[in-house]
Parts: C-alpha cells; structure tokens; sequence
C-alpha cells in the first residue's frame, strides 16, 4: 500500500445536499433538481469500464453500447431503465431520486449500429447485435461484452471506439483511458483486494482512495437496483472523502448494503451521429451498513 499513502491525504467534506442533519427525510423539492420534460429524442452511449488493479475480482473489461430513440418519455427514466450511468456535473454530492415509472404509452426503441468496436495497440473487442425486448416499452438490440474481456489499458493510452452502421450513422471516435481510480480504506480499514467492507455507527463515514486524475466520481447505490434513488458525487482535489452515514442512508432508504463505485471517466462524442462514447476507471466495494439510523 506504499503507493497510497504517498498521495497527499486533501480531505473533503461531501456534504452538500446531503446536509448533516440526522435522518431528516430527503424529497426533490430539497435538492432543486430540474425535471425532465417529457419528449421525443435520442440516447447514444457506448461504455467501456477498465476495472482497477486493486481487486482480484474485478480484472475483465466490460463494454456495453445502446442506441436509443425514445418517446414519451424523459431521457433521465430511459438512462435509468437501461442502467446507463453518466457523470454528474454537479460538485459536492446530490441525491437523485428514483425515476418516474414509464407510462404505457412510452416506448424506448433500441437501434442497431452494425458491429461496434473497441480497440488498443493491436487489440480488439467485437461486438454485435442482441436482440432485447422488456414488455411493451423497450424493444430492439443491446451490445455487451461477454464475461472475462481482457483489455489492459494504461492511463492516457490510446482507444478507438468505432460502429459500422446500420440504424445508427457509423461512427469513429478515438480518447485517451482516464487515470487510475481505487478505494484505499473505509472508515480507516484498508480493503486491500476485499470486494466488502463494514462501516461503524458513526456521524461520518470516510472512503480513502487513490485517484491519478480529476474530477473523481462516486456513485452510492442499493446493489443490484438501477431504477431506485442513488447518491452521486463529484469533487476535484481529495483523496479522504467524509460523507455524513446517516444522511446518505436515509436517501437511499436505510439498506442493509449499499454499492460504493469511485470513478474517473474520458468522454468524447463523435460528430456524427450524436453518440457519447464513456471510457471509466472504476473500482467498487459493497458497504455493510446498521439497519438503524440513529434519530434525533
């Protein structure tokens, strides 16, 4: 762990619209987020996640890509609904509520691009078309790596990520691998390669982590929940993080276990079509919390 606590240890306070009230109830009219108005439109992503060095469990490359045309709908409920996690701009943390449920007239139609690609120094990843359908709203294809993709990526190297075409324009777009980005200790307790950990019953939960570039994310979530309320966080300089536990609990609803992901991300967005492609370094921990939230 010498290479941690070589980092200089800039502790930030992740407050914010978590407050440090104790368990006070937290709605959307607390937190001034703007509601999303309901439309027609287009969500392009195609993620690549690299997984951090610390963990032995966490050493394939996943690649995802879906091409979206929605209607009905608001593109905060499609992201939600097809898992698709982008960085907030937000500094400090924000609590984002659970989507509204798609009404029976929303439909979410999922294009082809062709095959889409991603590549680095003479290594690929292929990937084709699967058909998806989810009831009445969601139909059409998704693109996913299968288990164990191996990419080694560095930081800064460079990745080309491209698509053939088919419903969607082909594409090609080309970004440097975000630096590293792991978890060093909870609450004082290093992980070294745990995939859990437990947190106390104190006011502040603290998350050590090593990140080589800036800004850093962290996403708080239920594991295995994508369309619930999360807690997203971003800051610029800090390598100890204090949230206060009992606010971040009680946004998410007092969980047993909570999904802590750190983050750093590379975008870019090829000019045509509109599609966003995501590079992520991330490392992630299952928290192991109280059941109580201690009430004043």
């Amino acid at each position: 762990m010498t290479r941690h606590r070589a980092a200089a240890l800039a502790t930030a306070k992740i407050f914010g619209a978590l407050g440090l009230a104790a368990c006070a109830e937290v709605t959307s009219g607390e937190l001034d987020l703007p509601s999303g108005e309901l439309a027609r439109g287009e969500l392009s992503l195609v993620r690549v996640v690299l997984p951090a060095a610390r963990a032995a469990d966490q050493t394939s490359t996943s690649v995802a890509a879906h091409f979206a045309a929605y209607e009905g709908v608001d593109a905060d409920t499609v992201a939600a609904a097809l898992d698709l996690w982008t960085p907030s701009d937000v500094d400090g943390c924000v609590v984002v509520p659970a989507p509204e449920t798609p009404t029976r007239a929303a439909a979410i139609d999922l294009r082809s691009a062709g095959s889409v690609g991603v590549s680095r120094d003479g290594e690929a990843v292929r990937l084709e078309p699967r058909p998806l359908a989810f009831g009445p709203t969601v139909n059409g294809v998704v693109y996913g790596s299968a288990p164990g993709v191996g990419l080694d990526v560095a930081p800064d190297e460079r990745l080309v990520v491209w698509a053939d075409g088919d419903g969607v324009a082909p594409f090609t777009a080309e970004l440097a691998a975000p630096g590293h980005a792991e978890l060093v200790a909870i609450d004082g307790v290093e992980l070294d390669d745990a995939s859990e950990a437990a947190i106390g019953s104190g006011q502040v939960l603290s998350i050590e982590l090593l990140a080589d570039a800036t800004p850093v994310y962290l996403s708080f979530r239920r594991p295995g929940v994508a369309v619930g309320a999360r807690v997203e966080c971003r800051f610029d300089a800090a390598s100890v993080v204090a949230v206060d536990r009992a606010r971040l609990l009680g946004a998410l609803g007092d969980p047993e276990q909570v999904e802590l992901t750190v983050r750093t991300v590379a975008v870019a967005s090829p000019a045509a079509p509109v599609v966003r492609v995501q590079v992520e370094r991330a490392d992630r921990v299952t928290l192991h919390a109280p059941l109580e939230c201690d009430r004043q």
